[in-house]
């Protein structure tokens, strides 16, 4: 990952923030099925908004260019299975750490600083993949219920 900046000021944010995107990050199944049938890839620029994260790092995440993404955007193309689902679990992250730590920003602080239950990694470090995500969640479960190791 070359750059772990966020973006700065208030962007328009999704009317409902996390919330529009509940019924497809609900639980694991509604999330499978939404990312089977592609999500839009305007998802990819709301969930800029919603996160913080500038486009660019979440294109070179998805390891797409700016330029394919801005040409999916003019064409209103889906996203296709795998990075459906890693979109729509990047944002059940985000939901969740907002949850556990009261706020974006404080989950955003948060996945800059080596978390001992991840083996002193950064958080956002384990971002690009679905399994690193998977680790966030269970941490920030163990953070939300007290049971740190």
């Amino acid at each position: 990952m070359a750059t772990s900046s966020v973006r700065r000021g208030k962007a328009a944010l999704p009317r409902g923030g996390f919330a529009h995107y509940e019924g497809s990050i609900r639980n694991k199944v509604a999330l499978v099925y939404a990312a089977q049938a592609g999500v839009y890839i305007g998802t990819l620029f709301d969930a800029a908004d919603l996160t913080g994260l500038h486009r660019e790092q979440l294109a070179e995440m998805l390891s797409l260019s700016m330029k394919t993404l801005l040409r999916y955007q003019q064409e209103n193309r889906r996203l296709g299975p795998a990075s459906s689902e890693w979109l729509l679990k990047l944002i059940a992250i985000f939901r969740q750490g907002e949850t556990v730590f009261g706020s974006v920003d404080s989950f955003r602080a948060w996945l800059q600083k080596p978390a001992s239950g991840l083996g002193n990694q950064r958080p956002f470090d384990l971002l690009p993949t679905v399994s690193g995500m998977d680790l966030i969640a269970d941490e920030l479960s163990r953070i939300e219920h007290g049971t740190l190791a």
